[in-house]
């Protein structure tokens, strides 16, 4: 999540201070840290919570851990994940809309992996 957060195209959020909660679901059941993490969007800024700020979630992103991961990689396209379901967005419907133009991804997707 440090790196999502370091890698939001800033220019492309919302005017207004934006909360994003991430719900990460997939994980061993005996893993007892963080499942769920918070971006504070506000413009030019972008933080990273790991408890809950205690505002008004503007966005959900409930996301299969694997799968975010292997978007983040460039293995697999955030629409492709939307419509199996490993990924769901859901709240403001234009923040809905415009999350997928905010991730830039890792500065290694674009890397030729062995294997692929």
């Amino acid at each position: 999540m440090w790196n999502v957060r370091r890698r939001l195209a800033t220019d492309r959020l919302p005017a207004k201070r934006t909360l994003v909660r991430f719900d990460f679901f997939g994980l061993p059941p005996r893993y007892r840290k963080a499942r769920i993490f918070w971006l504070i969007l506000e413009r030019p800024e972008v933080d990273l919570c790991l408890k809950d700020p205690g505002a008004e979630v503007d966005l959900y992103v409930s996301a299969d851990l694997g799968t975010f991961a292997r978007i983040w990689l460039g293995d697999v396209t955030l629409p492709d994940a939307l419509r199996s379901k490993r990924i769901q967005l859901s709240g403001q419907r234009e923040l809905v809309r415009k999350f997928p133009s905010w991730l830039l991804l890792s500065h290694f997707a674009g890397v030729e992996r062995p294997g692929r």
